[in-house]
């Protein structure tokens, strides 16, 4: 995962709004306190939208089944590629791209840097856009990532049906440049557009 000494997201939000390529459009929509028993934290839900992201990395096809391995190994094979990513932001980005809706399938696993739109894309690397969208917004540690994607497709889903999750728009985990301290993930999970 991303090595960084950049100062942190010490509140769940505050630092992540202060990213200039996530939140220069985002505006916080409504938010509520998820209900949650757990060994650590309560998972806090919000609804936010954010604006267009531009990522340029490296992706693998990845199942449910085998997506610790795969990312595990995709970020090892990205992390001492990052610095050849000219004018990222801080942080970095996973970004998970579903091709059914069908749980089960291959689906894209991308580690990219986000970028502006000038910047050119290194050899070996590509790009991935991610459309302006509003997402289900999760910030969490990251031991507790799968639990945390099964609450909100599960409990948190039944609980809030006027909030229906997409199973093929990209949803994305941000780590912040003080992950490697804090361990620290915001997940963004997309709610389906309303026609």
């Amino acid at each position: 995962m991303p090595k960084s000494t950049t100062p942190t997201v010490n509140d769940k939000t505050a630092e992540l709004s202060k990213q200039p390529s996530l939140d220069e459009k985002t505006t916080t929509v409504a938010s509520q306190t998820a209900e949650k028993k757990a060994e650590k934290d309560d998972f806090t839900v919000q609804i936010k939208k954010y604006g267009r992201i531009r990522g340029i990395g490296i992706k693998t096809m990845a199942t449910m089944a085998n997506i610790p391995e795969k990312a595990g190994k995709l970020w090892l094979d990205f992390v001492p590629r990052m610095d050849e990513v000219t004018g990222a932001y801080p942080g970095t980005i996973g970004v998970n791209v579903m091709i059914t809706e069908n749980a089960e399938d291959p689906y894209q696993y991308w580690a990219v840097k986000p970028v502006t739109n000038e910047e050119a894309i290194p050899a070996g690397m590509e790009e991935v856009v991610v459309e302006g969208q509003t997402y289900v917004q999760v910030n969490t540690k990251v031991d507790q990532l799968g639990e945390a994607y099964a609450y909100v497709y599960g409990e948190w889903a039944k609980k809030n049906p006027e909030h229906k999750l997409s199973w093929t728009l990209p949803t994305w985990e941000f780590y912040p440049p003080s992950y490697m301290e804090t361990k620290e993930v915001t997940l963004c999970m997309a709610l389906e557009k309303k026609t």
